[in-house]
């Protein structure tokens, strides 16, 4: 949780795709605690909150779910794990977050945009 939260990604595997030792392939498509948010959105609540700006940090302690959307777009849900998390806030519980990822659309295997 919090600034100890440096590996938390996100990846896509296309199980009609595999390398050349017969390996589903898996990409990276979104890194967690290094999100672009130029447009700062939710950069201010809650006050004090770590990882708020660009970058975006997702600091919390669980990802309990993904949801495809559609146009190129992920949810992320993290619930409170109440009163054990304290990511946001060093001190103070957690609430439920909920972000959604949007993606460029790719036109290779890479995953790349």
């Amino acid at each position: 949780m919090g600034p100890a939260a440096t590996f938390k990604r996100i990846y896509l595997i296309d199980r009609r795709h595999l390398d050349s030792d017969g390996f589903l392939v898996k990409t990276e498509v979104a890194d967690l605690p290094n999100l672009r948010d130029p447009a700062l959105i939710g950069s201010h609540d809650p006050t004090g909150g770590y990882g708020l700006g660009n970058p975006f940090k997702f600091p919390l302690q669980s990802v309990e779910a993904l949801l495809p959307l559609p146009g190129n777009r992920i949810a992320i849900v993290q619930d409170n794990n109440f009163p054990d998390s304290t990511g946001r806030v060093p001190g103070k519980t957690d609430a439920t977050e909920m972000i959604i990822i949007g993606f460029r659309k790719s036109d290779d295997r890479t995953g790349r945009h």
